[in-house]
């Protein structure tokens, strides 16, 4: 089983998810971001401690891809804030703003930050910002769910090349 009666993963799921992003993780092309979904699932099942770990080790990998960097950077301050430590939170959140600015989570990330430390200016300010049309674009959360697939058009790009 998946899950157990309470809807929360079996140790025996957490065990084989793990095994199965560390083993992606033996291959370097694909290494950090196998660490940094591995750490949004334990964030997910509230394994924070855990789930740093896995962050600060994709950290320390080549990303190339800015979409990851900014994934793993809206991760670690979701994964903070979980921690009780909003100030390394909002860096971390501002960080994933810097890597992609048109992208909205961190910003709504900010805003609850805000909120939670009763900035209600701040807070608002920040959901002025997320309404505005010059901010509108693509956010890779938005697609974290369908895994690779925003590599697709540059594969069928390449394979396009290879078929002329």
């Amino acid at each position: 089983a998946v899950t157990g009666p309470d809807g929360v993963p079996t140790a025996e799921h957490v065990q084989q998810v793990r095994q199965q992003y560390e083993a992606a993780s033996t291959f370097l092309e694909v290494s950090a971001e196998a660490h940094i979904r591995l750490a949004w699932f334990l964030h997910r099942i509230g394994r924070q401690g855990e789930a740093l770990v896995y962050l600060n080790r994709a950290a320390k990998e080549p990303i190339p891809d800015p979409s990851l960097r900014y994934l793993r950077q809206l991760f670690l301050g979701h994964v903070l804030t979980a921690l009780g430590d909003r100030a390394q939170a909002s860096k971390a959140f501002e960080a994933a703003r810097s890597e992609l600015p048109a992208a909205q989570s961190p910003r709504v990330a900010l805003m609850n930050l805000a909120l939670l430390d009763n900035n209600r200016t701040a807070a608002e300010a920040f959901a002025e910002n997320i309404q505005s049309p010059s901010t509108a674009g693509v956010d890779p959360w938005w697609g974290y769910w369908q895994g690779q697939y925003r590599l697709h058009s540059a594969a069928l790009q390449r394979l396009r090349e290879m078929a002329r």
